[in-house]
């Protein structure tokens, strides 16, 4: 007995053939699964039809022919298969099985679609429901409004409408919201050589500071904190987050994303490598992920949210719901499931005839179906009324967790902290805030001034000529604190006594230390508020002779947890718990528009009208945008008259307010000009400014990037 074990294992091998077992070592799941396996079955079996009418798949099924067929039913409950002539079923159609198409197939007007293959081209038109899969040898078109079910793949490429709905897309090319047939690829490529292992730890910003002039990380990151990479920086390696990412404008990462949190692609943005998260992950507009040619995975345990002109090179799953630039979700056009749509089931009803010779038994079981009805409708609404009132108490519960700011933006509405933790030669540490110190330099103003004096005396003389000067959050502090600095209000003050006498110069420390105690500067960030924009917007007004709306006409909105980037410094890990807040203001029945030109690239540029303020942006880029080389803000007033604002990331939130009493407000941010004085003057004469304003930075009262540029590019012809 012990033996035979080992006899019956020596027979068997000697009969065998010796082939060897197939294994496949590829650990990725084949994307195109269901039309594979449908096809491979239907091929089968498609030989042994006799054109009865019915063919057997997993069990015997009816076949609709399309070739021979002009008309339909309006539910159609056969598999249809075409087979010499493109698939064009008229509108109105209910398709309850497979569809297989050896030729294109044209879906315009159809509502609902179980599944369909085609071996060409396929076009979904508006509004088509897939229930479980659809799939496309060739190129797959989908129109808006479709929900594409479980599975949509093609072996070509995608091309996706808006407001279209999906759980997993897979195509070497997915274009999301962009017109059939279009295709602007730029043709760059990386290779894995490009990647480079070398690894920073825990870091919160990739910023100008880290990366130093060439605009390059040379490394990949791994951080316990969110991580945000600013506009238009390279990270030559892989991103792993324990918490959300965040990739501003323009920026590129040559390797993968990870995060535990949500995960942020802005405007242009680029992945050339996977992308997962166990969150959620939203993608503005011009976004690509990975390359062509080489296949990648876009993985979002919750939602996956593209905008409109984005692209991904492979594989794209959503647990929760995927969707392309969504408008407006309609609830007529969520995604039934299969149940919806299956016939009603038809057993033997067995229990009827023995309720029939038992009547008494049926009065019992009538009481007893009663009573379980009865109870359960009870169990049901008690149960509903327990979820009204824990979902009550959690609506509650996230109220009172919400933060209550005080007068200086601090989230638990108490004083601001008196007591230095860490003093170093440039920054003034709190537990709640940072302060830049300031130095006076008597050459650098020197220089400052002459740099803009030949600026503005380049101009002409029928213009009017402003200047206005930002001082710092530490002027505001108390009087110990302002030890810390060199007199900023003298420096600007000294200044602006070197400027021509046609030079307008504003006085926006008195103007803001008028206010002082309240939210004018950010404590996590160097730059002022929208609020300190406004009084110095007032400032302006007032030496122009304009009456400004005041500040209670506008609707103010926030954005809530906002991280400046103080917060990379050394010692300011304590402000994590105690973000700022942006407070943007919207003024009803004003515009709100803008012509942007916008740098994606150092030589790359692209004009777009886009709001003036918008959400979506984010962060302090939700005014006017992030690095643009200049911008026509649409005013309200139809009085022929353009102002024109040069400076630093200052203008802005300050800009905005000055729409309503110009016909346009003309912004250059002077660092990214594209261009040099050609096309400062011909921008000059297009909208024939009438006035013109540099505001700037106290810190660039030097020989600065800003002001270097400013002397460039107002250069006389």
């Amino acid at each position: 007995m012990l033996l035979f074990p080992i006899v019956f294992s020596l027979v068997f091998l000697r009969k065998s053939d010796g082939k060897t077992l197939e294994v496949q070592h590829s650990k990725m799941r084949d994307p195109r699964y269901f039309a594979k396996s449908f096809t491979k079955l239907f091929d089968k079996n498609r030989d042994e039809y006799s054109g009865s009418g019915k063919i057997f798949l997993s069990r015997e099924e009816n076949i609709l022919e399309a070739d021979k067929t002009e008309e339909y039913p309006s539910v159609c409950d056969c598999v249809v298969y075409a087979e010499n002539l493109e698939f064009r079923p008229h509108s109105g159609i209910c398709f309850g099985k497979e569809i297989y198409s050896c030729q294109n197939a044209y879906l315009f007007g159809i509502e609902q679609v179980r599944a369909i293959c085609c071996k060409k081209d396929m076009v979904l038109g508006n509004g088509t429901q897939v229930i479980r899969w659809v799939d496309a040898e060739g190129m797959l078109t989908v129109h808006d409004d479709c929900d594409l079910g479980i599975s949509a793949s093609s072996n070509t490429k995608i091309v996706m409408g808006k407001n279209c709905r999906f759980r997993r897309v897979y195509a070497p090319e997915i274009y999301f919201g962009s017109l059939p047939g279009e295709d602007n690829h730029n043709g760059h490529s990386i290779s894995s050589d490009s990647v480079i292992k070398n690894v920073f730890r825990d870091i919160k910003y990739v910023d100008d500071g880290l990366v130093a002039e060439t605009s390059v990380l040379k490394g990949s990151i791994i951080t316990r904190h969110d991580i945000t990479v600013l506009d238009h920086l390279t990270v030559r390696g892989h991103i792993r987050s324990h918490k959300s990412i965040r990739l501003c404008d323009g920026a590129v990462v040559y390797g993968n994303l990870f995060a535990e949190g949500d995960i942020y692609l802005g405007k242009n943005a680029r992945v050339y490598g996977s992308v997962f998260t166990q969150q959620n992950i939203f993608a503005e507009s011009g976004v690509i992920i990975g390359q062509r040619g080489k296949i990648k995975s876009v993985v979002a345990r919750r939602k996956a949210v593209f905008d409109n002109g984005c692209r991904v090179y492979g594989y794209v799953t959503s647990e929760m719901r995927g969707e392309c630039c969504p408008d407006a979700i309609k609830s007529s056009n969520l995604r039934k499931t299969d149940e919806d749509i299956l016939p009603e089931a038809t057993h033997p009803h067995w229990y009827r005839d023995l309720l029939m010779e038992k009547p008494g038994l049926a009065a019992i079981s009538t009481v007893m179906l009663i009573v379980v009805i009865a109870t359960s409708m009870f169990a049901t609404s008690m149960n509903i009324k327990e979820q009204e009132r824990e979902a009550f108490l959690e609506e509650a519960y996230a109220a009172s967790l919400k933060p209550v700011y005080g007068a200086d933006g601090k989230p638990d509405g108490g004083e601001l902290d008196t007591v230095p933790t860490v003093i170093t030669k440039d920054h003034v540490y709190f537990e709640d805030r940072v302060l830049e110190r300031f130095y006076y330099d008597a050459n650098d103003i020197r220089k400052c001034s002459e740099i803009l004096n030949g600026a503005m005396s380049s101009l002409p003389e029928d213009v009017n000529k402003y200047l206005m000067i930002v001082p710092m959050r530490i002027s505001f502090e108390d009087e110990k604190h302002q030890l810390y600095s060199d007199d900023i209000d003298s420096a600007i003050n000294e200044l602006y006594e070197r400027m021509p006498p046609d030079v307008i110069t504003l006085d926006a420390a008195g103007a803001l230390y008028e206010h002082r105690g309240e939210y004018l500067f950010f404590r996590t960030s160097n730059k002022w508020t929208a609020l300190g924009a406004y009084y110095a917007a007032q400032e302006f007004c007032n030496n122009t002779g304009i009456e400004m709306k005041r500040i209670e006409e506008y609707r103010e909105n926030r954005y809530e947890n906002y991280k400046g980037t103080l917060q990379a410094l050394p010692y300011s890990q304590s402000l994590d718990n105690y973000k700022d807040y942006i407070s943007y203001y919207i003024l009803e029945g004003t515009k709100n528009e803008q012509t942007i030109t916008d740098r994606r690239s150092r030589d790359e540029y692209i004009t777009y009208n886009a709001p003036t303020i918008a959400l979506s942006r984010l962060g302090y880029d939700i005014f006017v945008g992030s690095y643009f080389s200049h911008t026509i803000l649409r005013g309200d007033a139809k009085n022929g008259k353009t102002l024109m604002i040069l400076g630093d990331d200052y203008i802005k939130p300050f800009a905005p307010w000055l729409t309503p009493y110009y016909e346009n407000v003309c912004l250059v941010s002077p660092r990214y000009f594209d261009g040099g004085p050609e096309e400062f003057w011909k921008l000059f004469s297009e909208y024939q400014i009438t006035e013109f304003l540099v505001v700037e930075y106290v810190q660039n009262m030097r020989d600065s990037t800003v002001n270097i540029r400013i002397g460039e590019i107002c250069a006389k012809q």
